[in-house]
């Protein structure tokens, strides 16, 4: 009687480390955490969130968080931009990236800002603009900066900065932090 209580003991471990085994064998390609996480801000954009954790983890790109989250290329470069990998290394709330997205669930063709619908093509995400006095001032870029029409700030009466002061190429968000 031990020995077959022995025998089933044993199958049962063996049973467990193939588990085990098929997990690390599906997690090899998963996205490691990261060591900095900051919350995102409420009306932040998502992009500048980005941004922001691209620089508090040291990366010199946006591009190094996609690729460490483990994202396709189409999963991030629309504004139906994916949040869950993210969240994920981020470790935050997938809703509370969700809140700040520009995509609406189960709405293909509409869009927000802040909880507010807009039309698609309101939102600019390819020449993203921003206030840096506001920026230096909150450590983060606000939504309304994702809108077209932004074109300046009415807060510190400057014209959004568009392009990079050191070479004047404009600002993408493959760039190492917020300014």
């Amino acid at each position: 009687m031990a020995h077959s209580s022995q025998a089933v003991c044993w199958q049962l471990h063996c049973e467990v480390l193939m588990v085990i085994r098929n997990i690390r064998g599906q997690m090899q390609g998963t996205p490691r955490y990261l060591a900095r996480h900051p919350k995102p801000h409420r009306t932040e954009s998502l992009f500048g969130y980005y941004l922001r954790l691209s620089e508090a983890n040291g990366f010199g790109s946006t591009w190094e968080l996609f690729q460490r989250a483990g994202m396709e290329q189409y999963e991030w470069k629309t504004r139906g931009a994916k949040t869950d990998k993210i969240a994920l290394i981020a470790r935050c709330r997938q809703g509370d990236l969700d809140e700040i997205a520009h995509y609406v669930k189960g709405t293909p063709r509409a869009f927000r800002l802040l909880a507010h619908l807009v039309v698609a093509t309101d939102i600019d995400l390819r020449t993203p603009g921003f206030c840096v006095e506001c920026v230096r001032e909150k450590r983060f870029v606000e939504a309304h900066w994702d809108l077209k029409l932004m074109a300046g700030c009415p807060l510190h009466c400057e014209w959004a900065i568009l392009s990079c002061a050191s070479c004047g190429a404009l600002l993408t968000i493959f760039r190492p932090g917020l300014l």
